[in-house]
């Protein structure tokens, strides 16, 4: 069974032993769960079941029992006339969590307006070594969104962005 054919439903079958399974297809459920975030709060016994598979290395931890229920908080500030940190003009939202440092918006997120034509805007959004362009910035926040729950252990339902202007 291939991990992109997976449900929730069939993935928790699979794990309480209610579909008969081979030990590749328990832990491929147990690491479809574990990224959905859904081991954590299913019950303990399959919480318990998911970091044993952890902790031998059979499953990889891309969602933490602390951070799936907790809220991931950032805040969306637009901005111009700022500079990057290799001094170059910027203009377009930042996504910071605590508070906002003009000075050093490279220790934030954001996403660069790359055309400020009105009728045509172009965003522009860098992560790790991928780049990404779109219409809007509201369509590169996901993967912002998706790139933060990977480093916060957490699903991207529990980050929200929340405009500062």
């Amino acid at each position: 069974m291939s991990h992109s054919k997976l449900e929730d439903h069939i993935a928790v079958a699979i794990v309480s032993y209610d579909i008969l399974a081979d030990d590749e297809q328990i832990i491929e459920a147990y690491q479809y769960l574990i990224d959905k975030g859904l081991a954590w709060n299913i019950g303990e016994i399959i919480a318990h079941g998911a970091q044993t598979l952890i902790d031998e290395g059979k499953c990889v931890a891309t969602t933490s029992k602390e951070n799936v229920n907790k809220e991931f908080v950032f805040r969306k500030k637009f901005i111009e006339n700022s500079l990057s940190y290799d001094d170059k003009p910027l203009k377009g939202f930042v996504y910071y969590q605590d508070s906002f440092d003009q000075d050093y918006l490279e220790n934030n997120f954001h996403i660069q307006m790359i055309s400020p034509n009105k009728s045509d805007p172009r965003f522009y959004v860098m992560i790790e070594r991928s780049e990404y362009t779109a219409q809007s910035e509201i369509e590169l926040e996901q993967y912002l969104k998706e790139y933060i729950s990977g480093e916060y252990q957490t699903t991207i339902h529990n980050i929200k962005f929340i405009s500062d202007y």
